[in-house]
């Protein structure tokens, strides 16, 4: 299993915006995924099993102002994960992203104090465990994701590894918290209707 979580920001408008920081950002982001991708993609395959998540964000889905070199980056894991599940699902290597909004470091000054203190990232986990879980049952409970305006949501299942409750995984953030997960879990079920 490999959650490529990596980042960094060097947020300023694009006009102030230097090459180099542009650059850095989408080595940190982007590269070092593919790179840390590229170092266990021959194992899983020969093996036929393994779970991917890159973390994306809606900034990538939707722009966040001076955010161009962070929105470039997660655009292009969200598109890096959904060609790594095309050549991975034969292989049973299922690639998936997360697109969470959590009260991080890197968060820190973006976020008011009391928004903050609601989006802690502990509520993101159930949502990435989900996402890189096994068997039968999250394939089915995978077929159940679905999108909503306001994050992602999932049926409640006794079998939810944790107590936080699914639908809670992912707090109510705006339309791109979680659409990229989404649209990932519609693309299992349109393939396997196939």
């Amino acid at each position: 299993m490999l959650i490529n979580n990596a980042g960094i920001l060097r947020d300023k408008t694009f006009t102030k915006m230097a090459p180099a920081d542009f650059e850095l950002v989408v080595k940190v982001h982007l590269l070092g995924s593919a790179n840390a991708t590229k170092a266990v993609w021959d194992v899983m395959r020969e093996q036929a099993y393994g779970r991917i998540l890159m973390t994306a964000s809606s900034s990538g889905l939707f722009g966040n102002f001076g955010q161009a070199n962070y929105g470039a980056a997660k655009l292009g894991l969200a598109g890096l994960a959904k060609t790594l599940y095309l050549e991975g699902a034969k292989y049973n290597v299922r690639v998936n992203t997360l697109a969470p909004v959590a009260a991080t470091r890197m968060t820190a000054d973006i976020f008011p104090e009391h928004a903050f203190k609601l989006f802690v990232s502990e509520m993101v986990v159930p949502a990435a465990l989900f996402l890189v879980s096994d068997g039968r049952r999250a394939q089915q409970r995978n077929r159940r994701c679905r999108g909503r305006g306001r994050g992602l949501s999932f049926r409640r299942r006794s079998s939810w590894p944790h107590k936080t409750a699914p639908s809670k995984a992912l707090p109510p953030t705006g339309a791109g918290s979680a659409t990229v997960a989404a649209i990932s879990c519609r693309s299992r079920a349109s393939n396997k209707a196939r």
